[in-house]
């Protein structure tokens, strides 16, 4: 597809272990392109990342704003009068010990909780990224979520992500933050599972509750449990 240099499309890139995907939005924030690279991302060198995006044509065309956006597993939340740059990377090891791999964090405060989400970045990446996009804030795949899905009303909900095999479960009870925690299952079965059992840990009504999912998969197995056991449900 041709792509018009249009200075009032936006662009969104988003990384994850599997490669990138670009999405192209026009001023009405409907998408009019996108477009999937697929690649080992730790396996490249800074060279060679640097060089697939270089030779990307989207990426050559001007924009009215860009966001980049990494999905990853290895994320933690700190509360915001725990928060100290000095010490992002320790409270990342105590969740994530495997974390330590990577020489490099990044994070992004959620405003409406005061809590900063902070997160390991693959060394290859965050120096691509600091040499091609210098002054764009790369964005934890949740915070973007929150940002972009989740209303500040006074309500009781959950939000559920679901991401190869992953599902990311976001809970607010009356317009307060409860809990973001991730989860990877075997069989939709598995996800419903753990989507019941924040149900149960917060004591939320399950009648009540609004459950949002967000996905990419239309009419999904998990869609349809979802929607026989979870009287109040949407797609979002």
């Amino acid at each position: 597809m041709i792509i018009s240099n249009i200075t009032s499309n936006s662009l969104s890139i988003r990384f994850s272990l599997d490669g990138f995907s670009l999405y192209i939005h026009d001023e009405n924030n409907q998408l009019i392109s996108s477009k999937t690279v697929e690649f080992e991302l730790i396996k490249q060198t800074i060279d060679e990342l640097h060089y697939i995006l270089d030779n990307t044509r989207e990426l050559k065309l001007n924009f009215k704003s860009i966001r980049i956006i990494y999905e990853t597993n290895q994320y933690t939340l700190i509360p915001y009068k725990l928060f100290d740059i000095d010490n992002i990377q320790h409270f990342l090891y105590l969740q994530h010990p495997e974390s330590k791999k990577f020489e490099n964090f990044a994070y992004n405060h959620l405003l409406a909780w005061d809590i900063y989400i902070a997160f390991a970045v693959p060394n290859n990446l965050h120096e691509v990224l600091s040499k091609i996009f210098p002054e764009i804030e790369l964005q934890h795949h949740i915070y973007s979520f929150i940002n972009d899905k989740v209303p500040l009303q006074k309500l009781s909900s959950i939000f559920v992500i679901d991401r190869n095999e992953m599902i990311d479960v976001i809970a607010i009870e009356k317009g307060t933050f409860q809990l973001v925690n991730s989860f990877k299952y075997a069989s939709p079965e598995t996800a419903l599972f753990y989507i019941l059992k924040v149900y149960e840990q917060l004591k939320l009504d399950v009648n009540q509750c609004v459950t949002f999912l967000n996905t990419n998969k239309s009419n999904s197995a998990l869609e349809l449990l979802i929607k026989t056991y979870i009287k109040n449900y949407e797609i979002c």
